[in-house]
């Protein structure tokens, strides 16, 4: 029996119990085998779950091998079916990858199309390209010529092949010049000019070489240009030549004006000289000659008054014939005097206002207004012009003295004046064109241009009076003063003279 034996605190009682060792050996036989049994049924349901999940372990890492090989290859991956999370992650991750690995060949693909294409045409560019273009390597190798290279140099490409096996790299050979180690020592551009004898002849060039480098900087060869300048040598040639001939040809030109010159000063003086004359002969027209239309005038105006009674008509006639002559006689002196003081004397040009200048010629004309009867309108608002208010004033009274002179005795006389503003589009002047219009016997077509010369009548003294300077001076005047004149006229209709003078400047 196993005994066990228990005492009580609190009252001091003992407890013992007593179980057979046989019964306790037996139920503890029991409870062990019962325990026996269960651990190796649970030893079996583990080994049969861990035979049944490493089945489905295996299988799909076997069934990821055929994608993992497909995405090696470059194929399209089809992941099949999975039992475990993690190979169908794994398997997503394969199918994410070949779709970006297929867009990377894709875009691989377009580079390199579009790099071959930019390689087609940058070797189009440089074999169409006039210059001699060639690259080398720092040996004197050379990588790549142009066409034009090849035809004016001869050069032919070796058929031997580079170790790996690739298509034929060095074209020929050749030492490295004295502008190729210059160009590896400075590593900067070098140019000169070099003659070379070429399939066509012999020819000079401008060289231009620079370092070829990779793309980390590294100098790896010589990349030049070398441009054809034979025509350009032969131009500056034929320059010098031209340059020397000039140069002969100034210094013959040079004597030449050197003689001109003398010629010129002596014509100078003689002019000079003439110019006193003309001055002296103008002295004398004005007092020498005047005197005497003076006393042949007074000496007929007292016959005719003294001996009026005594002489009959033929001789009244010849005293009215010597008066009018006479009088013909100054005014002519007197035209004359203003067409040469006009034309040497100097005219200072201003700011002129043609409204004053009308009032002053209208003013001047009144007579002679008052006794033709004209009817004369000047326009409101004429304008400022560039020119000498002296020369303008002649000008405009000749005009309209000649507009009352040569009138129609049938047909009231009316005189109009107005202008009108005529830009220069080459210049971006303004010239103001003044007309004068009448409504007299006209100018024929073929007689407009003469009227302007000194003595030019196209009527005689009996019919229109006067000295045929009139309008002589309106052109010498309104040349001086940097214009133009004109006259459009049909006969028994009228005419109209325009004068065009710089408008007023403005400052700018």
């Amino acid at each position: 029996v196993q005994t066990a034996y228990s005492r009580s605190p609190a009252t001091g009682w003992t407890v013992s119990i007593g179980i057979p060792r046989q019964e306790l050996r037996a139920e503890m036989l029991r409870s062990l085998a019962r325990l026996a049994v269960g651990i190796a049924a649970l030893f079996a349901i583990g080994l049969t779950l861990a035979w049944f999940m490493g089945g489905r372990l295996a299988r799909s890492v076997t069934a990821l091998t055929i994608p993992a090989t497909a995405l090696g290859k470059g194929e399209p991956v089809r992941v099949p079916r999975v039992y475990l999370k993690e190979a169908a992650e794994v398997g997503a991750a394969l199918e994410h990858a070949s779709d970006l690995l297929r867009q990377r060949a894709a875009a691989l693909a377009a580079r390199e199309r579009d790099l071959a294409q930019a390689h087609t045409r940058l070797r189009d560019v440089i074999d169409s390209s006039p210059a001699l273009i060639y690259l080398k390597d720092l040996q004197g190798r050379f990588l790549l010529v142009n066409k034009t290279y090849e035809r004016m140099l001869g050069s032919e490409r070796t058929k031997a092949r580079t170790g790996d096996g690739s298509l034929p790299r060095v074209l020929h050979e050749q030492p490295p010049s004295a502008a190729d180690k210059q160009v590896m020592q400075s590593g900067g551009v070098v140019q000169f000019e070099e003659r070379i004898d070429t399939a066509e002849g012999l020819k000079y060039f401008a060289v231009s070489k620079a370092p070829l480098r990779d793309h980390e900087g590294r100098m790896i060869g010589i990349c030049a240009a070398a441009v054809d300048v034979t025509s350009l040598k032969m131009a500056e040639a034929q320059i010098r030549e031209l340059v020397a001939t000039l140069e002969n040809r100034v210094e013959k030109r040079t004597e030449e004006l050197r003689v001109a010159n003398a010629q010129l000063l002596e014509v100078n003086a003689r002019l000079q000289e003439a110019n006193g004359q003309l001055e002296a002969f103008s002295y004398t027209v004005a007092h020498d000659l005047r005197a005497p239309l003076r006393g042949i005038q007074g000496f007929a105006d007292a016959l005719q008054e003294d001996y009026e009674g005594k002489l009959d008509e033929t001789g009244q006639d010849y005293l009215q014939r010597i008066s009018k002559a006479a009088g013909r006689m100054e005014q002519l002196i007197t035209d004359l005097l203003a067409f040469s003081r006009l034309s040497r004397m100097e005219l200072v040009s201003g700011p002129v206002s043609l409204a004053e200048v009308f009032r002053n010629v209208l003013s001047n004309l009144e007579a002679q207004i008052r006794e033709s009867n004209a009817q004369i309108s000047v326009a409101p608002g004429l304008p400022f012009v560039w020119a000498n208010s002296t020369a303008c004033l002649q000008v405009f009274q000749n005009l309209v003295s000649n507009a009352m002179k040569f009138s129609r005795r049938d047909v009231p006389l009316s005189v109009r004046i107005w202008t009108e503003l005529r830009p220069i589009e080459q210049t971006g002047a303004r010239l103001v064109r003044i007309w004068v219009e009448d409504n007299g016997i006209g100018i024929p077509p073929a007689q407009q241009q003469r009227i302007f010369k000194p003595f030019e009548r196209l009527h005689g003294m009996s019919e229109y009076p006067g000295s045929g300077i009139g309008l002589a001076i309106v052109d010498v005047a309104t040349r001086r003063m940097q214009g133009h004149c004109g006259v459009e006229s049909e006969v028994n209709v009228g005419s109209r003279f325009w004068v065009e003078l710089p408008a007023m400047r403005t400052e700018g």
